[in-house]
């Protein structure tokens, strides 16, 4: 056997452990679950509302009960939610991310009249 057929095994080794380890500390560290309701002034459920973390590429969309659930890889500090949707004012509420990994962010967005005469 000659000596590069001996090495292959032990590098394939180590580099499948190294990506191993990189992916669970990716994954693991900081995740964090953020969900709520989001609903209309009315009090009904305000669905397709896109819900995002600012400055992150995190969100998700409310669904026809208004409820959002997402994921965030985020560390200990201050965040703000941006809740987008037709008809619908931009609304931005901040949240504080601690040692929990399960927060809970409710909204009521006001109506926006003057967007809705311009959809077709």
């Amino acid at each position: 056997m000659s000596m590069k057929q001996k090495q292959w095994p032990g590098k394939w080794i180590g580099f499948c452990l190294l990506l191993a380890l990189q992916m669970i500390g990716a994954y693991a560290y900081g995740q964090v679950k953020v969900s709520g309701k989001v609903n209309a002034p009315s009090g009904a459920a305000a669905e397709s509302v896109t819900v995002m973390v600012k400055g992150t590429k995190s969100g998700a969309i409310t669904d026809n009960t208004g409820n959002y659930s997402l994921s965030a890889a985020l560390k200990e500090g201050n965040y703000s939610l941006v809740f987008e949707g037709v008809g619908f004012k931009k609304k931005e509420i901040a949240f504080t991310v601690g040692a929990a990994k399960s927060y809970t962010v409710d909204a009521v967005l006001s109506e926006e009249v003057s967007k809705l005469d311009e959809v077709v």
